[in-house]
C-alpha cells in the first residue's frame, strides 16, 4: 500500500523508541545518582542550618538566664542546645554527605560545613556542659556575705568547673581553626569566621574569669587577712580616684570573715579639696613632685593616687593597706538600691535614688564642713555594714554591679604586684590607655580651687572636634571643655588638666569667656599634659579649646575622652594630610 512505511522507516522508529527508553533510563540514573543525593544533601543542610540557628537562640537564653540569676534553667537550655548541635553534626556526617565531600567544586564546602557543625557541637558538650551540669541550685547569692562571712568553699569549687570549660572551648577553637576555607564559598567562609571569632571571645572571657577566680580566695583572706581601704568620692569634682574624697573606711577580710576596722573623713588625711593652693600657682600632678596630702587625689593616674592615699592612711592610723577600692557617690547609691535606705545622721535617712544628690548638692548648701563629712562617713559605713551583714536581695546587687562596671564607677589598686598586674589589664584599674593601637584616649580632669564644686557652682563638659589638617599639612585634633558658672555672684576658679593622647604634641590653646590665672605644660609617659587654672565670673560660660598635632603611630578611629571615672566615647577620623 502506498501509505505503508518502508522497512528503513520501521528500523528508524524502533531505534528512536530504543533511544527514548535509553534516555529515560539515563535520566533515571541521573536522578538517582545526582539529583536524589543532591536533594538529600539539601534536606540535611537545611536540618543542620535550622539546628545551628536554634542553638544560637539557646546561647541568648543562656546569657539571659545568667544575667537574671536563674541558673536552674541552664540544664534545660543545655539539653535543647545539645540536641540541636548533635542534630547538626549528625545531619552533616552521614555516608552520602561524606561521599559528596569528594566531589569537585562543592566538596570543600561540604567538608567545611561538617567540620564547623562538629566544632560547635564540641563547644556545647565540652564547653557549656560542665557549667550546665552543675548549675542546678547555683545562685550568685551564695557568694554574698551572710552574717559577715563569705562561703569560701563555694568560691573554690568554681575553679575546676572553669578549668574544664576552658579546655572544652580551647578544643573547639583548635577544631574550628583547622577548617580549610581556601576554596570555600563566601557564605561558608563567613560562617567559619563568625564561629572562630565567637570562640576567641569566649576563650578570652573564660580565661579572664578563671584568672580572676584564682585571685579571689587569696583576696578574701585564704592565705592571711587582707585590708581594703574603701574611698568614697564626691561627684562634686572629677578626680582620678573617682571624685574628691569625702570619706574612707578600712575593711578587713580574714578567710572570708569581714569586719569594718575604722572609718574617717577625708580631712583626717588632709584630703581636702579646698587645699589647692593660692590662685597664682598650680598644684603638682606627679606622685614625686610634692608630699602634700591634698596632692594624693590630684594625680590623674589612679594607681599613683591610690598608693599615696594608702600611705597617708597607714601613716595616720598604722594600718596596713593591701587594696584601695574607689567608688563615687553615685556608685554608692547604686549599691544602696540593693541594701535599702541609708542613715546619714541621727534620725535622718535617705533613699538610694537620692543619696548622691543629697550628699553632693542638697546638703552642701546648708551643712557645715563637719556635718557634711559626718554624713558621708555615715553613708559609707551604713552601706558597707548592710552589705557585710547580708542585707538585701541578689538581683539588685547584680544590677548595681553591672552599672558600676559599665559606667566605671569603681576602681581598684593593689599593693601586691601580682594582683596589681592582673587589675591593670581590667577597666577597674582606672588607667588611661598607653598606646594608640586600639583606642586613642584623652584624659580630662577637674579640681576645685577653694570651696567651689561641679555639683553646685560649675557645670563642666568635654567634647572632641573633628580632626583637621593644618597649613603645615599636619593632622590636628582638638578637645573642647565648656565651663558654665552657676554662682549667683562672684567668681569660681577651677583647675583643668588635659592629658593628650600618647605621642601627640601640644600645639595651642584658646579660651573665651573666662580668665586664665596660670598654665603649666609638660609631658608625662609620652602624653602631652596641659594644666590650666581658670576663673569664671558669675553666670559666664567659658570655652577652653586645646589643640594637639597627631604624631607617632597612626591613631585608631575611636577616641575616648575620660573624665574619671566616666568615659565619653566619640567617633573621629584621622585622614592623612596631603
Amino acid at each position: 500500500m502506498a501509505n505503508e512505511p518502508s522497512a528503513a522507516a520501521k528500523r528508524t522508529g524502533v531505534l528512536k523508541r530504543r533511544l527514548s527508553v535509553r534516555s529515560r533510563w539515563t535520566l533515571g540514573i541521573i536522578i538517582g545518582v545526582i539529583v536524589a543525593p543532591a536533594l538529600w544533601l539539601g534536606i540535611h543542610a537545611f536540618v543542620a542550618y535550622d539546628a545551628l540557628v536554634n542553638a544560637e537562640a539557646d546561647v541568648q537564653s543562656v546569657q539571659g538566664a545568667v544575667s537574671a540569676n536563674q541558673f536552674q534553667a541552664l540544664p534545660y537550655i543545655y539539653s535543647d542546645m545539645k540536641s540541636d548541635t548533635m542534630a547538626a553534626a549528625a545531619a552533616t556526617s552521614d555516608p552520602v554527605w561524606l561521599a559528596a565531600e569528594n566531589l569537585p567544586v562543592v566538596g570543600t564546602d561540604l567538608r567545611a560545613v561538617r567540620q564547623l557543625a562538629g566544632s560547635v557541637n564540641s563547644l556545647v558538650i565540652k564547653g557549656v556542659g560542665p557549667i550546665a551540669t552543675t548549675a542546678k541550685g547555683f545562685d550568685f547569692g551564695q557568694f554574698r556575705p551572710h552574717n559577715g562571712t563569705i562561703d569560701m568553699a563555694k568560691i573554690e569549687s568554681l575553679l575546676p568547673i572553669l578549668n574544664s570549660t576552658y579546655s572544652g572551648i580551647r578544643s573547639a577553637q583548635i577544631s574550628a581553626n583547622a577548617i580549610d576555607t581556601t576554596h570555600t564559598l563566601g557564605p561558608v567562609t563567613g560562617a567559619v569566621t563568625t564561629v572562630r571569632q565567637a570562640l576567641d571571645k569566649a576563650l578570652t572571657l573564660v580565661a579572664s574569669v578563671r584568672t580572676a577566680a584564682r585571685q579571689i580566695p587569696p583576696a578574701l583572706g585564704s592565705t592571711g587577712a587582707r585590708n581594703y581601704l574603701v574611698v568614697l568620692g564626691s561627684n562634686s569634682q572629677d578626680r582620678a580616684n573617682g571624685g574628691a574624697a569625702s570619706a574612707l573606711a578600712l575593711v578587713t577580710i580574714d578567710n572570708g570573715v569581714l569586719s569594718i576596722i575604722r572609718t574617717a573623713p577625708a580631712s583626717g588625711l588632709g584630703l581636702d579639696s579646698s587645699a589647692a593652693g593660692g590662685p597664682a600657682t598650680l598644684p603638682p600632678f606627679t606622685k614625686t613632685s610634692s608630699a602634700a596630702a591634698a596632692d594624693a587625689e590630684r594625680s590623674p593616674v589612679f594607681s599613683d593616687s591610690a598608693a599615696r592615699t594608702a600611705a597617708l592612711w597607714t601613716a595616720r592610723f598604722h594600718d596596713r593597706v593591701d587594696v584601695v577600692v574607689s567608688i563615687d557617690s553615685t556608685g554608692l547609691g547604686e549599691l544602696a538600691s540593693a541594701t535599702g535606705d541609708v542613715s546619714v545622721s541621727a534620725g535622718k535617712t535617705v533613699s538610694a535614688t537620692s543619696l548622691a544628690t543629697y550628699l553632693d548638692v542638697t546638703l552642701p548648701k546648708t551643712a557645715s564642713a563637719v556635718e557634711l563629712e559626718a554624713a558621708n562617713v555615715a553613708a559609707l559605713n551604713g552601706v558597707l555594714t548592710d552589705i557585710i551583714s547580708g542585707a538585701g536581695r541578689t538581683p539588685p546587687y547584680l544590677t548595681a554591679a553591672n552599672t558600676l562596671l559599665g559606667e566605671k564607677r569603681v576602681q581598684l589598686w593593689s599593693a601586691d604586684p601580682k594582683l596589681q598586674a592582673f587589675l591593670a589589664a581590667t577597666p577597674m584599674a582606672g588607667a588611661l590607655s598607653t598606646s594608640n593601637a586600639t583606642v586613642t584616649t584623652y584624659g580630662v580632669f577637674f579640681n576645685a580651687v577653694g570651696s567651689g564644686s561641679l555639683s553646685t557652682d560649675l557645670t563642666a563638659t568635654a567634647h572632641l572636634t573633628p580632626a583637621l589638617c593644618t597649613s603645615a599639612s599636619q593632622r590636628q585634633s582638638s578637645v573642647g571643655i565648656t565651663l558654665e558658672s552657676r554662682q549667683p555672684s562672684g567668681s569660681v576658679s577651677e583647675d583643668v588638666l588635659v592629658y593628650g593622647p600618647v605621642d601627640f604634641a601640644y600645639a595651642n590653646y584658646t579660651l573665651t569667656g573666662a580668665t586664665v590665672l596660670a598654665t603649666h605644660f609638660t609631658t608625662i609617659a609620652h602624653r602631652p599634659v596641659e594644666a590650666f587654672r581658670i576663673r569664671i565670673d558669675s553666670g559666664a560660660t567659658a570655652l577652653l579649646t586645646v589643640d594637639h598635632t597627631v604624631g607617632g603611630p597612626t591613631p585608631s578611629k575611636v577616641v575616648e575622652i575620660r573624665t574619671s571615672p566616666r568615659w565619653i566615647v566619640t567617633q573621629i577620623g584621622f585622614a592623612a594630610c596631603s
